[in-house]
Parts: structure tokens; sequence; C-alpha cells
């Protein structure tokens, strides 16, 4: 519901209201979810007199993650998969934000324009959720669900590199972006369901904020070094190919390690690595 309501007051306040007011706003609303989530912490920690085995601390260093992946090819491709999803969707965002500032001449113009194009993204993402990702995920696998997003994102930059306007932005991430909040990310968290519980805990923390921030900092470094050498969009869009080839090889690798761990737990035991 906050993901409709959100972007439709922006969309709808953005030109009369001004950023400024609506970045107060959205900082007002974040320290109320605070407030909400230490009371619901407080409560549930009070209504909870022991510890089951699961919410026992692991304990180790903060370093573990990390040589937990290095210690896995599975990790390590899920370390992979995650460069490649960050720097594909960081060259994406400045480019639509080059696109966009050189449509909308104020800043107000450009929020509204966001606020819709997250609205799109929404209602998208609700729509395959309802009826497209379940039944999609069993007739195409973990690995075909996977390789949607990189099949989506080289649409999206052959679609914003033969037509730079803003409509074709907002098509174009709008899509992207629903499918891999709607199919992606599910059929991700499954490659997670045959790990061991520190694995989860531990390289996936890492993965998902040291790895993701990381490579979203190199790639906005890569962004800014492509645009100094002058190397237009198309140009980047046509080295994005080979990337995503990779990239969807490498989402039908990690389906058919899941499943062969998949497969060992249940002859062996949990989290038995396969030969």
């Amino acid at each position: 519901l906050g993901t409709f309501i959100g972007p439709l007051l922006a969309a709808t306040m953005a030109t009369s209201l001004g950023p400024v007011a609506l970045t107060v706003a959205a900082a007002l609303l974040l320290e109320v979810a605070v407030h909400c989530y230490r009371a619901l912490l407080s409560r549930t920690q009070s209504q909870s007199g022991s510890c089951s085995l699961d919410d026992r601390r692991m304990g180790g260093s903060m370093l573990a993650g990390i040589t937990l992946i290095l210690r896995s090819r599975y990790l390590l491709g899920l370390v992979l998969f995650m460069l490649l999803h960050t720097s594909a969707a960081t060259l994406l965002y400045f480019e639509q934000g080059r696109i966009v500032a050189g449509s909308y001449a104020d800043v107000a113009s450009r929020t509204q324009f966001f606020a819709v194009v997250d609205l799109i993204v929404s209602a998208l993402t609700l729509i395959f959720q309802l009826l497209l990702t379940a039944p999609l995920i069993r007739l195409i696998g973990v690995g075909g669900a996977l390789a949607a997003l990189p099949l989506a994102t080289i649409v999206a930059f052959t679609a914003m590199a033969l037509a730079p306007v803003p409509a074709t932005v907002a098509l174009a991430q709008g899509l992207r972006r629903a499918v891999e909040f709607a199919i992606v990310r599910p059929a991700r968290e499954v490659l997670w369901t045959v790990v061991s519980r520190e694995e989860k805990y531990k390289a996936k923390n890492v993965i998902e904020t040291l790895v993701y921030r990381g490579g979203d900092a190199a790639s906005g470094w890569l962004s800014a070094g492509l645009t100094a050498l002058g190397a237009g969009f198309g140009l980047v869009a046509l080295v994005i190919v080979p990337f995503a080839g990779l990239w969807g090889w490498l989402c039908l690798w990690l389906a058919r390690r899941q499943q062969q761990r998949a497969d060992s737990e249940q002859v062996e035991g949990p989290f038995h690595e396969p030969h």
C-alpha cells in the first residue's frame, strides 16, 4: 500500500509543495516508522521469555561472511550475479537521469516524473505477483525466472538507446523493475533455501550490503569515466549485450546448482555439498 500512496502523493504534490517539503515529509514518516519498529521490538522481546535455537546468536567476526563466500563457488556465483545486477541498474539509472534532466527544466517536474514511474512499477509488480509470478516460475523454473532480469535489462538498454525520451524511460525502467521485484526477487530467494543457517545470515548479509553497495559505487565511477571519455549510451548498450549473456548463463548455472543441493539434502541430509 505504501508503494502506491508514496508515489501518488509525490506525483500530485510535487509541483505545489516542492521537493523540499516532500523531503521533510518523507523524513517525518521515516521517523514514525522507526518509533513503530522500536515499539514492536520491545513488545516482542517482553513477550518472549526465552530464545529458541534458531534465535541464538551465531557469533563470529564481521569477516566471517566473506570467508564463507570465498570457500563456496555457489556463493561466489551469487556475488557475481549481484555485481552484474547492480552494474546494469546503475548505468541505466544515470542514463535515465540524463534523459529526464534534459527534458524537464525544474526539479519539481522531474520529481513528479519519477513518482509516476514508481507508480507504474508498483502497479505492474502487483499485477505480476497476483497473476504471473507463481505460474511463470513453475513453468520456466528458477533459472528462467532469474534470466528474465538480464533479458529485461537488454530491452531497457536498447529502448533507451534508440529512443532517449522520458516516455521510453518510464516504460522500459517500469517494466524492468517490475520484472525484478515480482519475478526475479522471489526466484533469487529460492537460491538461499539450500545453504546453511550461517551462510544465510552471514554471507547473504555481505552480498546484499557490501557487494551491492560496492558494485553500485564502482558502476557510478565507471559511468562517470565513460562520460568523460565521450562514450555515448549507445556504445554502452552495445557493450552490455555480452555481459547480459554471461549474466543469463550464470542464472541457469545457479539454478542448476540450487537443484543439485536440494536433491542432495533429500538424500544425504541438509547442506551437503554435491560433488
